[in-house]
């Protein structure tokens, strides 16, 4: 089974709330995890404002933060490329928006496709190949 984890389901899976023990059992089952590159700094922003608002401690807040940043590093963090906001082939009339565009590497991850390879001026963003030089 492979795993998609937006930010509620990272934050799921680190603290003790409603269906986290789903969430870990789900998380412990799956032999590829990911994640949206967006889903890192969105899930830091909610752990600082459970803390702000008194939802967390500064103790549970901190060690939250190590256990999240422990977590990413064994997460494949899906980023959206050119083609993903282009709607990918065949393309498509208006370019998918932001959140759009992670929710389709997100499908592509799910499905087992490699997701498009990342854009460089080095290579053919269709094809990932290195570019010819002029």
């Amino acid at each position: 089974m492979r795993l998609f984890l937006e930010t509620r389901g990272l934050l799921k899976v680190l603290l003790r709330e409603d269906l986290s023990d789903l969430a870990r059992e789900v998380f412990s089952q799956a032999q590829a995890h990911a994640a949206s590159a967006f889903a890192l700094p969105e899930a830091v922003g909610v752990l600082h404002a459970m803390q702000r608002d008194g939802r967390l401690t500064r103790p549970l807040y901190r060690k939250a933060l190590r256990e999240l940043y422990e977590l990413w590093e064994h997460l494949e963090v899906l980023t959206p490329t050119l083609e993903a906001h282009e709607g990918g082939p065949p393309m498509r009339k208006a370019p998918l928006k932001g959140a759009d565009a992670v929710h389709r590497e997100g499908a592509l991850f799910l499905h087992g496709s490699t997701p498009t390879p990342p854009f460089s001026p080095l290579t053919e963003p269709s094809t990932g190949r290195p570019r010819r030089r002029a």
